[in-house]
């Protein structure tokens, strides 16, 4: 009888330890889901939705990087249209400059301009100059903007073309272009290197692109050699050279090799002008220049400025765009993956109670046998 009871009791408490050890698993579970907030800590937990929710992951990762490039995007086409806003000012003023000292030395093109204001032009044309150089050689993120495809090398630099050194000065620029070796007058000779110039441009022609999303890619580079730029730094270059003490010394003791004209000088002053003009706004209908009938590029600050703006804009509505789509998959995903806090809490105090009642069903089992019962 003993060992009948015995064997009995024994496989009863094993049942009950069996439960007992279930039920504490269940608690695990549950608590794991209130400490993470997630369903479950892997995949297969998830069962048949765990496919899905693999998709939608691999698709928030795709756009998130896409997200970021355009971020850098972003900051490169602010930085263009900062500058070129630069540029189109420092055109605008010397062209206001040059058109002021236009209209206090015009008239008879035999007549001689004052030295003072002819110096100090020149030196506001080399200024201006200089700085539309700065402005083209920005950088963003360690890049070139106006290179091209060739973004670890600065686009312009203005240079002696029998040293390589770099004109530094006004004096420098001058001692190159010294009427006798007068600057290009026109856009191809501007951009080729010769034994008498060499072409300010070091980039190459290649415009960047940037794919913005999986089915859109926008250009976004502009190089130096844009033609608004190019008309804009041929003009300070051609008021900027020559040495300033020359105009109107073509004969007598006081001539030498270097000198130019009133009406070379004049002529100059209105190319400069026409080129200056063109640049900021150009005249699509007509592209002569009514000066020298050079034909001239159509481009212009504001066509730039607008490209730039409208590229701005697309950027900015694709991640917007972005952002909402990466709201919808985050909601799908949280439904898929996280849990419910309120019903987990409430799930792993009702196992908790569960466990207990397994403890105490337990503690009585062990206390109970036959022979106990028959007392």
């Amino acid at each position: 009888m003993t060992t009948s009871t015995r064997v009995s009791t024994f496989a009863m408490h094993n049942m009950y330890v069996s439960n007992m050890l279930t039920t504490q698993g269940r608690l695990d579970a549950a608590m794991t889901q209130v400490n993470t907030g997630m369903k479950s800590q892997t995949y297969a937990g998830l069962g048949n939705t765990s496919f899905r929710l693999v998709n939608m992951e691999t698709q928030r990762t795709e756009v998130e990087h896409y997200m970021s490039s355009n971020i850098a995007v972003d900051l490169r086409l602010n930085m263009t249209q900062t500058s070129t806003e630069s540029i189109r000012k420092t055109t605008l003023d010397f062209r206001n400059q040059l058109g002021t000292y236009q209209e206090a030395n015009s008239g008879d093109a035999a007549q001689i301009p004052d030295q003072a204001e002819t110096d100090d032009i020149q030196r506001w044309a080399w200024n201006a100059l200089e700085q539309m150089k700065d402005y083209l050689n920005t950088k963003v993120d360690g890049q070139y903007l106006y290179a091209g495809a060739k973004t670890q090398t600065q686009p312009v630099t203005l240079k002696d073309p029998t040293t390589g050194n770099d004109l530094t000065s006004l004096a420098d620029f001058q001692s190159v272009y010294n009427n006798t070796n007068t600057y290009p007058t026109s856009r191809d000779a501007n951009l080729t290197s010769t034994a008498t110039h060499t072409a300010y441009y070091n980039g190459d022609n290649q415009k960047l692109s940037y794919r913005i999303d999986g089915d859109r890619e926008i250009e976004v580079g502009i190089t130096a050699t844009d033609a608004a730029f190019e008309k804009a730094m041929r003009a300070m270059a051609l008021i900027a050279q020559g040495p300033t003490d020359t105009v109107a010394v073509t004969s007598g003791l006081n001539a030498n090799v270097n000198d130019i004209d009133a009406a070379d000088w004049e002529g100059r002053v209105k190319e400069a002008l026409w080129l200056l003009g063109d640049a900021l706004n150009a005249d699509t209908m007509n592209r002569v220049s009514p000066v020298n009938g050079n034909t001239e590029g159509a481009s212009d600050f504001e066509s730039v400025e607008r490209i730039t703006g409208f590229n701005q804009s697309i950027v900015k509505q694709t991640t917007t765009e972005q952002k909402s789509y990466i709201s919808f998959l985050n909601a799908q995903t949280d439904d898929i993956e996280k849990v419910d806090m309120a019903g987990a809490i409430v799930r792993m105090q009702d196992e908790q109670r569960a466990l207990q009642a397994s403890y105490s069903t337990i503690s009585m089992v062990k206390d109970l046998s036959l022979v106990n019962y028959m007392r």
